[in-house]
């Protein structure tokens, strides 16, 4: 065993002796560098190879709840009439099919015509400066009451799969007394769609139309053609 000199007794002790045996004084040692060094390196190649293994299974995860898809389609097929919180108005109805073999989620519905805005999100940007507006005490006219209660944006909670339903957006759509009379023999129509799936994962599609009016049996006869895909699904 390699021998040291006890600084305070000057008597040979071992080197990795924490006591001297001959005076009892506590030898003091000073700091392992290479050990340390060593030390430190393993644990950060430990610290770096949990950081890339928790990214791999973020990345993983997300693969995997994106990979669930329901494959939604929400195309319009019809005007009605409604009784609305503004009085009569058209509300254009809609059709949401669920084609694949997983349950979607939280489906919201907007469109809007030509250039115009967003129908539903106009509703809900309205609303909230209702709200902003009633809740600083300021007056609110009756019809401003009346949309400040009774709108609410249209939304699906679940779609099983296969399964379709109906859903209906609320606000201006072409007139049906003159449409057809008009120039405008055609129109764009935008429809969005939102949703998720059972993990959580969403997704955004917008579909552009073509409105086409035609006369059939004495009556309009209103046909919705799917030409693009305007964004792409997230």
């Amino acid at each position: 065993m390699p021998l040291v000199e006890c600084r305070d007794c000057g008597k040979q002790i071992g080197k990795s002796a924490k006591q001297c045996i001959s005076c009892g004084a506590i030898l003091k040692r000073g700091l392992d560098w290479p050990n340390l060094a060593i030390n430190f390196l393993f644990m950060s190649i430990a610290v770096i190879s949990l950081f890339f293994a928790i990214q791999s299974d973020d990345r993983a995860e997300k693969m995997f709840t994106s990979n669930i898809k329901p494959l939604i389609q929400n195309r319009p097929i019809d005007f009605e009439i409604a009784q609305a919180i503004e009085g009569t108005t058209w509300r254009t109805k809609l059709e949401v099919i669920n084609y694949s073999g997983f349950d979607a989620f939280n489906i919201t519905s907007d469109l809007k015509y030509g250039t115009n805005d967003w129908l539903v999100e106009w509703f809900m940007a309205n609303k909230k400066k209702l709200e902003e507006k009633n809740a600083l005490g300021k007056p609110l006219t009756d019809w401003e009451k009346k949309e400040l209660i009774n709108y609410e944006p249209p939304i699906i909670k679940k779609l099983e799969a296969g399964h379709r339903v109906e859903t209906r957006v609320l606000g201006a759509a072409p007139s049906r007394s003159n449409f057809c009379e008009t120039a405008r023999d055609h129109e764009k129509i935008f429809v969005r769609t939102a949703w998720a799936n059972e993990k959580g994962h969403t997704f955004d599609l917008i579909r552009e139309y073509t409105l086409l009016c035609t006369f059939a049996n004495g009556g309009r006869h209103y046909s919705f053609i799917p030409e693009n895909i305007v964004s792409p699904e997230e």
